[in-house]
């Protein structure tokens, strides 16, 4: 992705996004359990806050970071797990990315639902990388909030820094026509809480 260029002061945005094929992204929760077990009956919560923002770092090669604005919209903002959930087995992961204890034993099994966290209505104000703080609380039938990778000890906060850029297009309609549009251009997500600028050749991916 390019690296987000910063607008001047005058230049007012747009609140509606160009190419809302981007506007959203994906945070999956995991259960992994003994293919004897049952899924537990378990909810967990997940909370939006803006990060902190950060100066750019030229002589380093980091970007500078804005605090994020507004409030993502959330779906399964409460995640309720339960017994009738489907389960999938260890042998057959797909394009998920579960963290299993006991290696390629194949004698455990997961299931899964989406966090989907969309910032269509957010009010981005500028080009530049924004700043969000995941959080998930939750602690039901023994199985404790949070995230963990491999070989990682569990986080109970996600980083996710949204890359915004100046689209080039112009509002066609209503209140902000003719006004310049943004774009979300990728995310990146990061375990923990995250106090460092991103490196300006940074990999993003847009969901």
């Amino acid at each position: 992705s390019a690296v987000p260029m910063s607008a001047s002061a005058e230049t007012t945005y747009s609140t509606t996004l160009a190419d809302e094929s981007q506007n959203t992204t994906v945070l999956n929760k995991y259960i992994v359990m003994k293919n004897s077990a049952e899924v537990p009956n378990a909810s967990f919560t997940f909370s939006v806050t803006p990060g902190t923002g950060i100066t750019a770092d030229t002589a380093n090669g980091k970007l500078a970071v804005l605090a994020g604005v507004g409030s993502p919209a959330l779906t399964n903002g409460t995640m309720t797990f339960s017994t009738n959930d489907a389960t999938i087995s260890e042998s057959t992961t797909g394009t998920y990315s579960p963290v299993f204890k006991t290696g390629d034993k194949n004698d455990e099994k997961y299931t899964t639902k989406a966090l989907t966290l969309d910032f269509s209505n957010v009010g981005f104000t500028e080009p530049g990388v924004y700043r969000y703080i995941i959080t998930e609380s939750g602690d039901n039938q023994g199985i404790t909030n949070g995230y963990k990778g491999e070989g990682e000890d569990t986080v109970t906060v996600k980083t996710l820094d949204v890359y915004v850029e100046d689209a080039g297009t112009t509002a066609a309609t209503g209140d902000d026509a003719g006004k310049p549009q943004l774009t979300i251009t990728g995310y990146a997500m990061y375990d923990g809480n995250v106090t460092d600028a991103p490196a300006a050749n940074a990999t993003t991916t847009a969901d």
